[in-house]
């Protein structure tokens, strides 16, 4: 259709200029994935420009992910150039999981939240670091990434499963199939929140959501209730463009593939 500034606008959403944020972190048994995860990208035509790493473990504290970043200075893979890949490590005087600044007058309703206050000291530490590194990557990407729409989450054992088919136009077909825009978010992969497409508005207006409860309850389950809280039903798993290919899972269910 005509415009009263220009030409006709072409039918359809454009290719999603997105980028990705990725959170490392050390393993038992020394497993390492986030290789993979990258030569996933590289390979499905994502420029290193639009990749973000955050080392969870702090300065020092991750060995293997340090010497994956000397690798791709390097030339890694075989001889070709994948950089500048931008890099984020947690703060040295970060305490691991911080006392909300902002505390809810009272404690949703919920099995949710039920199960949560059930956990054990150790469990509700971890849970509350791991939301407190999402926090810390996600306003980073927002700021490192002003001119992107949409942000995809990646942990660091999610490989794209489509080999070399390039990923930016499936993510076209996500937005325009799945109603990515209304929903604010589309999960890429069934396993909580292995991959997860995000809209910048959906993005920001969820840390704020999460700030005044990440106490409470793991990060995934946040966010579903979150998209509750905004009348979504179907925003969970749509389309898987990534494999979780980790041995194990922290809840102890099963990977999509075993190796």
């Amino acid at each position: 259709y005509e415009t009263a500034e220009g030409p006709p606008t072409p039918k359809g959403p454009p290719t999603p200029n997105a980028a990705f944020m990725i959170v490392s972190a050390a393993r038992q048994h020394d497993q390492f994935y986030l290789d993979r995860t990258i030569l996933g990208l590289k390979t499905a035509g994502i420029p290193p420009t639009s990749v973000l790493v955050f080392n969870a473990e702090g300065e020092g504290r991750h060995t293997r992910l340090e010497q994956l970043r000397q690798k791709l200075e390097r030339g890694w893979p075989s001889n070709q150039t994948y950089r500048p890949v931008r890099w984020i490590v947690r703060p040295a005087d970060e305490i691991v999981a911080l006392e909300p600044r902002w505390i809810l007058p009272r404690i949703p309703k919920g099995e949710n939240y039920r199960k949560a206050a059930e956990d054990s000291d150790g469990r509700k530490l971890w849970r509350r670091k791991e939301a407190v590194d999402f926090i810390y990557l996600a306003r980073n990407a927002l700021e490192i990434f002003p001119d992107r729409e949409w942000i995809v989450l990646l942990q660091d054992d999610a490989e794209y499963a489509r080999g070399d088919r390039p990923l930016e136009p499936a993510l076209a077909r996500v937005v325009r199939l799945h109603e990515a825009t209304y929903n604010g978010c589309v999960f890429l992969n069934p396993h909580g929140n292995v991959a997860v497409l995000f809209h910048r508005v959906f993005l920001r207006s969820f840390i704020g959501y999460a700030e005044m409860r990440y106490h409470l309850l793991p990060i995934d389950w946040l966010l579903e209730e979150f998209l509750a809280s905004n009348g979504s039903t179907d925003g969970r798993f749509t389309v898987r463009l990534f494999n979780h290919i980790g041995l194990v899972s922290t809840s102890g269910t099963r990977r999509d593939k075993q190796y």
